[in-house]
C-alpha cells in the first residue's frame, strides 16, 4: 500500500497480532461510504475518507489495514457527526428523555418509544445510532406527547393566547414576559418547548404584571357587589342626612326616577335635588341589580 492508493483490500476480520481486528475498508463500506473515497495517507498512516484523515490504524498486513471495532466505531461516529447528524440517544438523554424509554427494535432496525418503532436512524456504528438534527427533533416531539407534555413553537403558543409580544428569543436564550423558558430544540432559528414550560412561564409573568384570569376577575367583581350591597342602605341613610329636612322622606322613598315632568316644575333648587335623586337612585339601582344576577356573574366565571 503505497501512496494515496486504494489497494487496501482483504476480509471484514481477521486475526492478527494476537487480536480481533476488523478490516477498515471493508466495515466503512458497509457503513455506506463511497469505496472510491477511501484512501492512505502514507505521511500520517491514516487512513483517509474523501481526502481526510479517517482512522489510525492498528495494524496493516499485506497492504491491508485492521482496527478494532471500537475504534473504527469512534471513527464513524465522528464522520457522522462532521456531517451534521447527531448521536440519538445522547441527544435525547440531553434533551430530558431517560434510557428506560429509548430502545431499538432489531427486526425492523428502527429506534423505539416507550416500545414502539419510532424511527429508522440515518446509521448505526456499533449500536450507536446517528441521525438527522430533524428527524431527532420529530423523535423528541414523539417522546413528549407519549408523556402527555407536547412540544411547541413557542412564538406561536404564545401568540395564540394574546401575548406575542412577550416572547423573547436572542442569543441562544429564551423568555416569555421576562421568565427564563428551557428551550428542546432550536429548528430553522426558531425555539421550541414544552408547553408545562410555556405555560409556567406565562402564568408567572402575568402574576408579576399584575394580570389575573377572568375567573380572578369575576370573583373580585362579585365580592365588590356585595360589599357595595351590605353598604347600600348606611349609604342611602348618611345622603340623606345631608339632605334638607324636608327632602329626606322623598329621598328615602325614592324608588324610581321622578318623573321629567315632576322634575321640571319648581324653583331651580327644587330641579337640583330632584336631578340627584335620579342619578343617585339609578347608581344603587344598577348595583342592587347586579347582585340579584350574581348567578349570572356565576356562570361567566364556570365558562372562563
Amino acid at each position: 500500500m503505497t501512496g494515496n492508493s486504494n489497494a487496501m483490500t482483504g476480509n471484514s476480520n481477521a486475526m492478527t497480532g494476537g487480536g480481533n481486528l476488523q478490516g477498515v475498508r471493508n466495515a466503512m463500506t458497509g457503513a455506506g461510504m463511497d469505496n472510491a473515497k477511501i484512501g492512505f495517507n502514507p505521511e500520517s498512516g491514516y487512513v483517509t475518507y474523501n481526502g481526510q484523515n479517517f482512522l489510525a490504524p492498528d495494524n496493516v498486513t499485506d497492504g491491508v489495514s485492521y482496527a478494532s471495532s471500537d475504534a473504527i466505531n469512534r471513527a464513524l461516529g465522528d464522520y457522522y457527526k462532521n456531517q451534521g447528524m447527531l448521536g440519538v440517544r445522547d441527544t435525547l438523554n440531553a434533551r430530558g428523555i431517560s434510557d428506560s424509554r429509548i430502545g431499538w427494535n432489531a427486526q425492523t432496525g428502527m429506534v423505539t418509544i416507550d416500545g414502539r418503532d419510532a424511527f429508522k436512524p440515518s446509521a448505526n456504528a456499533g449500536g450507536t445510532t446517528y441521525a438527522d438534527a430533524k428527524d431527532i427533533n420529530r423523535l423528541t416531539d414523539t417522546a413528549y406527547a407519549n408523556a402527555g407534555d407536547p412540544i411547541s413553537l413557542v412564538t406561536d403558543y404564545v401568540s395564540n393566547q394574546g401575548l406575542g409580544n412577550a416572547v423573547n428569543w436572542s442569543d441562544g436564550k429564551l423568555t416569555v414576559g421576562g421568565i427564563d423558558v428551557p428551550v428542546s430544540y432550536v429548528q430553522d432559528g426558531k425555539a421550541y418547548a414544552r408547553q408545562s414550560d410555556i405555560d409556567r412561564a406565562i402564568k408567572q409573568a402575568k402574576i408579576n404584571a399584575g394580570i389575573t384570569g377572568n375567573r380572578e376577575v369575576v370573583r373580585a367583581l362579585r365580592r365588590r357587589i356585595q360589599a357595595a350591597a351590605v353598604n347600600l342602605p348606611a349609604a342611602v341613610h348618611r345622603a340623606a342626612a345631608r339632605q334638607p329636612k324636608s327632602r329626606t322622606t322623598a329621598f328615602t322613598r325614592t324608588i324610581k326616577p321622578a318623573s321629567s315632568s315632576r322634575a321640571g316644575r319648581g324653583s331651580p333648587r327644587q330641579r337640583f335635588w330632584a336631578r340627584r335623586r335620579k342619578s343617585r337612585t339609578a347608581a344603587f339601582t344598577m348595583i342592587i341589580r347586579l347582585v340579584r344576577n350574581s348567578s349570572k356573574a356565576e356562570g361567566l366565571r364556570r365558562r372562563c
